[in-house]
């Protein structure tokens, strides 16, 4: 019965609350829910005082019935404890720079303070219980200004600004130099640090050592010393520029190749003049770093010359003046590389190789990530072209949900194309069509006397990888009985059986749920 509860007596028994008195917990602050259940309340002074510091540790909870001449203390089967955490001391969670990434100094939350661009770094802290403040009572600025921000492996001259903490420290109104601290350098809110730096140089490291009890608990501790890294963003250094003409029609997919050094690892853009480059990659080779620039499609560039500008970002950039040139064609100039633009269209370039019967689709940027795409590979290509190949710049996170490729030799799907997985950027190229005839000859001899009945048709490519493919294969010269499709796996250099159902009447074959190989219907 809770009205024979007279109060609930937290009592300390170890930790550092063995010095403080006991807390009273007093009837109008308890709740019986059941027989077995009391709640007890923690308000007023009770909840100030264990939630300091000193009060964490153990309690004996005891609880006295009766009233307030006769109170007795009930028999408990097992004694009852309450544990009282320390908060410890506040920890970060966030960096700002991080370490990992390439920053601009000049974009480190740059305000204009007074006339004066100022920059900051900023540190958030966690608070779990929202008593988290700026340490004053410890000279939090003094501990601010012997913080240190030096470059790796130079003078360790720390890059503090301390000419701002001065300007705030010498702020004689209280309530004014109060609004500052919480104006620039402590947000409540978010629980956020902001330490002031002098304008700090380009592709640097910098380590960050930020002194303790900056920030604390109120009536709890302190931060611990904090230390991080960051780099800032290197100028880059462009050295050749190569081919350095191209002829005015250029097909889609032309690129330049920009050797130096310097470019950002977080996206690194090209401009030629005011044209951007349509994609930019970055090539390692023997040491060496080049920039891979695809030249604009869509409206190519006109015959001139051209500044190439290397952008790390807009305060981090180099321009190779008069670098490229393109060239107006004559009626007697060769087709560029042995090839040549066969069409233009919405999905992308048609080139074809000269002297040959090779196609490629140069799939136009916004086709790559897609649910469903339809491909009619003869209309594109033409009937008579016997290697087909689509080509398009491959992201990570790009996906195509649906490729649907038709010839009169196959109908092909692709289902969930995307880059391969160990790739972020890459040229993805699929082989959707028939084999040379050379490599025919050469599959023909592994299929142990068996009678193609088909073209054979690769599903294949590079830097691409699919959750399946669907292929339905026409065939000739049989009834449809005791018909097999074959799969040749390059990776087994072997022919395997690929399960298909036969369609009498459209005289096909359809295999689903395969991987990419070369297929042959065979009796």
């Amino acid at each position: 019965n809770l009205a024979d509860i007279q109060k609930v007596v937290l009592t300390p028994i170890a930790g550092r609350c063995l010095d403080l008195q006991p807390f009273i917990i007093a009837r109008e602050d308890l709740d019986l829910i059941d027989a077995g259940t009391l709640k007890v309340m923690l308000k007023g002074n009770n909840a100030m005082g264990l939630g300091k510091e000193e009060a964490s540790g153990t309690y004996r909870v005891d609880v006295f019935y009766g009233d307030a001449s006769n109170s007795q203390q009930a028999a408990a089967a097992v004694e009852i404890t309450l544990q009282v955490l320390s908060r410890g001391v506040p920890v970060p969670i966030s960096f700002y720079p991080g370490t990992g990434s390439q920053y601009d100094e000049k974009g480190l939350l740059p305000q204009s303070i007074n006339g004066t661009t100022r920059y900051f770094l900023s540190v958030r802290w966690q608070d779990p219980d929202g008593t988290l403040e700026f340490n004053q009572a410890e000279s939090a600025l003094n501990r601010l200004r012997t913080s240190s921000v030096y470059a790796e492996g130079g003078s360790q001259a720390s890059m503090i600004d301390t000419d701002f903490l001065d300007w705030i420290e010498n702020i004689s109104d209280s309530t004014e130099r109060n609004r500052c601290i919480d104006t620039y350098l402590y947000n409540r809110t978010t629980d956020t640090l902001y330490i002031p730096v002098r304008l700090l140089r380009p592709q640097t490291t910098y380590i960050v050592s930020l002194n303790e009890y900056i920030v604390k608990f109120t009536g709890g501790q302190g931060n611990a010393l904090t230390t991080w890294s960051f780099t800032t963003m290197p100028v880059p250094a462009v050295l050749t520029v190569s081919p350095g003409s191209v002829v005015e029609d250029y097909p889609g997919g032309t690129y330049i190749l920009i050797e130096g050094s310097f470019f950002s690892n977080s996206g690194v853009t090209v401009k030629f003049n005011d044209r951007w480059a349509d994609s930019v990659s970055s090539i390692t080779s023997n040491g060496k770093t080049s920039l891979k620039a695809v030249l604009p499609r869509s409206s190519r560039l006109k015959p001139g010359v051209y500044n190439v500008t290397v952008i790390n970002d807009s305060n981090h950039q180099q321009t190779l003046y008069n670098a490229l040139s393109v060239v107006a064609r004559s009626d007697n100039d060769p087709p560029t590389e042995g090839q040549r633009t066969k069409s233009e269209g919405r999905i992308g370039d048609v080139v074809e190789r000269v002297n040959s019967s090779e196609a490629i689709l140069e799939l136009d940027s916004d086709y790559r990530d897609r649910n469903y795409l339809a491909l009619d590979l003869d209309k594109l290509m033409g009937e008579k072209v016997l290697t087909r190949t689509i080509t398009f710049e491959g992201r990570r996170g790009d996906r195509i949900g649906e490729l649907a490729a038709w010839s009169r030799w196959a109908d092909i799907t692709l289902y969930g194309l995307t880059l391969a997985s160990d790739k972020n950027r890459d040229n993805v190229s699929l082989r959707l069509g028939r084999v040379d005839a050379s490599r025919s000859a050469q599959l023909g001899s592994k299929l142990r006397g068996r009678v193609p009945l088909s073209d054979y048709i690769e599903v294949g490519g590079d830097n691409f990888r699919v959750d399946r493919v669907k292929i339905e294969l026409p065939y000739s010269l049989s009834d449809g009985d005791n018909l097999k499709v074959l799969r040749y796996d390059d990776s087994l250099r072997n022919w395997l059986e690929a399960p298909g159902t036969v369609n009498r009447l459209e005289r096909t074959v359809l295999v689903n749920n395969t991987r990419p190989g070369i297929f042959v219907i065979v009796e």
